[in-house]
């Protein structure tokens, strides 16, 4: 699926891979196109220079997760994007 297509784009900010994986399929299967960034760095890049409707931040990252949080609600053009804390990576039984 192209970016162009995609209905709506999601930056994904976690480290761990199962948790991403997991996330893409699901997000994927509702025509929504996901970013990824393994650190808050280039999260910040990806938001600077692309528009997202929502964001997801795994709170494993450390302190710099919630900064990160805080930045997005400073970004004027993400405004109005719907923000989630990813708060535990383990894999609860299936998500369906």
């Amino acid at each position: 699926m192209s970016r162009e297509t995609a209905a709506v784009r999601v930056l994904l900010v976690s480290r761990d891979i199962q948790t991403i994986e997991l996330l893409c399929i699901h997000m994927q299967k509702l025509a929504m196109h996901v970013e990824t960034a393994c650190d808050v760095e280039s999260a910040t890049r990806k938001l600077c220079h692309y528009k997202f409707e929502g964001v997801m931040i795994d709170l494993e990252l450390g302190p710099e997760a919630l900064q990160l949080l805080k930045k997005l609600r400073e970004l004027t053009s993400h405004k109005h994007a719907i923000s989630f804390a990813i708060v535990g990576t383990q894999v609860q039984a299936g998500i369906e």
